[in-house]
């Protein structure tokens, strides 16, 4: 059984072409570029996961270095 993440970006286009060429993306995930400063998407988990750990990997990805 798998449980699945959802997620939706929105910015500058050029920020949102870094996320998107940086991310990656495995065979049953599923990515969508709505508009050209929307990103979105569904990652899925090989096990449950909970929404604070989500929450702690959004946060370190958003405070690295290559989004500054």
């Amino acid at each position: 059984m798998r449980s699945i993440s959802l997620f939706a970006l929105l910015g500058e286009i050029t920020l949102i072409d870094t996320v998107q060429s940086r991310l990656r993306f495995r065979e049953y995930d599923i990515k969508e570029r709505y508009k050209e400063d929307e990103f979105r998407g569904a990652l899925t988990h090989l096990r449950e996961i909970s929404p604070s750990e989500v929450q702690k990997v959004i946060r370190r990805f958003a405070d690295s270095e290559f989004l500054k």
